[in-house]
């Protein structure tokens, strides 16, 4: 079994015992549990991970952390590999969003600073975030090569980018 499968069956398990994949219906200390007993919180060995397993790791953990953001450098870890490299370890879907794509778009980022990596393609998700941040919408025109990940759970058409 390799690293992945290790984590996806981990997972698994804790959405038995938690009835969920997020922690985000847990209550506080439910929530610290669920994530400090996934083995993804602080014990990965990065460096000794393929760049095929840092990336889809790296997608993962992402993807199933919410709120603590400001404990990693997310920036910098994506800035490891290309984007390609990420891109093409995900899922068929991304993979045909991400080459549908043109090579110059708009993306939007709601909240309350353009600082941070995660934007989406779809205004209305960024509206909904500005409101629920009691912020601002935020507009930028990209390359698609600037593009390090593609997130499509939660119908947010997230959007990594770490420049």
């Amino acid at each position: 079994m390799n690293f992945q499968e290790d984590y996806f069956e981990e997972l698994e398990e804790y959405k038995e015992l938690y009835g969920t994949d997020s922690c985000d219906t847990l209550s506080g200390e439910e929530k610290e549990i669920w994530w400090d007993s996934l083995f993804i919180d602080d014990s990965i060995d990065w460096d000794s991970l393929s760049k095929d397993e840092y990336c889809r790791t790296l997608l993962a953990k992402y993807q199933h952390e919410d709120y603590n953001f400001d404990r990693y450098n997310y920036k910098g870890m994506f800035s490891k590999y290309e984007a390609k490299d990420y891109i093409y370890n995900s899922d068929e879907s991304v993979i045909k969003l991400y080459e549908s794509l043109p090579n110059e778009l708009t993306v939007y980022r709601g909240g309350t600073s353009q600082d941070g990596i995660s934007w989406t393609l779809n205004k209305d998700v960024a509206k909904y975030f500005a409101r629920r941040n009691n912020g601002d919408v935020f507009e930028r025109r990209i390359k698609k090569e600037d593009i390090k990940a593609i997130i499509l759970e939660m119908d947010e058409e997230e959007i990594i980018l770490t420049n």
